[in-house]
């Protein structure tokens, strides 16, 4: 556990991917507020309720703030929020709680741009064994741009900064000039930019919701995962290249003809390190499709690329 500054907290919640994630605990007299939980699990379990003892807070005290919709920012809330809790979540995500289709209508779109149909299914059986409990929707106050939540003299500003998921939200304190990014800007890595659907634009969404957060007047970042940083600007610029470096590969790759996402992917990849593709699970390749899809649809808006299509299937070309 680590204080950042008076009553400012930052646990590390133990996961099995990225390390660990960030939880913060702003406490106050009366009300505290816990930002993101970790997974629902026991060893994540044990990490927050031994840091909130060692704080002395009673969750019967605790609100809780949730960046966005993904498992190790939301899962813990089940086994945390209390009758007394308020959870404040964005709205574009609220309508997603307890989704029952989610992941089939994700099989189907993985499947339309290529993905093998046979290691698909071996997928859904394994995502099939996760439940969830959302039982914390009856404490959800759900909030929008420029929603203010405070905590003794803390105002923290809310910033709807989508792109790595719908109604991923930031919290800015102007104070002392904290930004609490959740998964929108990291350190040393570049977040993961899904697309999910054949609608919207999510990596369109997130530089818009990059350059909006450039314009604050920030001192420290506190990200969902890694390690906290100063010099936000010059890493939303870097983290912006990565993204335009990649879309000269993805031409370069289509130089040689036509192909499908999942054929994109898979020689983007490969590009990296020789063989990567094949070694990574059925699970990493479709996350890795999703983002080269955000790219090759960021891509084809902007008219760098194009694309046709055969039974609703599309291929990309130049």
């Amino acid at each position: 556990m680590e204080e950042i500054a008076p009553d400012l907290f930052r646990i590390k919640i133990p996961l099995p991917t990225f390390k660990y994630l960030n939880s913060y605990i702003i406490r106050g007299k009366n009300r505290h507020l816990i930002v993101d939980t970790g997974l629902d699990s026991p060893e994540c379990l044990e990490v927050m309720k031994t840091a909130l003892d060692r704080l002395g807070i009673d969750l019967k005290n605790a609100d809780f703030f949730i960046t966005h919709f993904h498992g190790d920012h939301a899962g813990l809330l089940s086994r945390l929020a209390e009758k007394e809790s308020k959870v404040y979540f964005n709205e574009p995500e609220s309508r997603l709680i307890g989704s029952c289709n989610f992941f089939e209508q994700l099989i189907a779109y993985n499947r339309k741009n290529g993905f093998p149909d046979n290691r698909l299914q071996a997928t859904a059986k394994r995502t099939s064994s996760h439940s969830q409990d959302y039982g914390w929707k009856k404490c959800l106050k759900t909030v929008e741009e420029g929603d203010r939540i405070r905590v003794e003299d803390r105002c923290f500003i809310c910033m709807h900064t989508p792109g790595h998921s719908p109604g991923h939200t930031c919290l800015y304190e102007p104070e002392e000039k904290f930004l609490v990014s959740g998964d929108l800007l990291f350190a040393d890595v570049t977040p993961g930019i899904p697309c999910l659907s054949d609608h919207g634009n999510p990596l369109k969404d997130y530089f818009e919701s990059l350059d909006r957060i450039k314009k604050l007047d920030v001192d420290l970042v506190l990200p969902g995962h890694r390690r906290l940083f100063r010099g936000h600007r010059e890493r939303i610029e870097e983290t912006k290249s990565f993204h335009f470096d990649r879309f000269d590969i993805i031409r370069s790759i289509l130089d040689g003809g036509p192909l499908n996402a999942y054929q994109v992917t898979s020689k983007v990849v490969d590009g990296v390190r020789v063989d990567l593709w094949s070694q990574l699970s059925d699970q990493q390749k479709g996350l890795e499709m999703t983002q080269v899809i955000a790219q090759l649809r960021y891509m084809e808006r902007e008219g760098m690329i194009s694309s046709t299509r055969k039974k609703d299937r599309p291929d990309y070309c130049l």
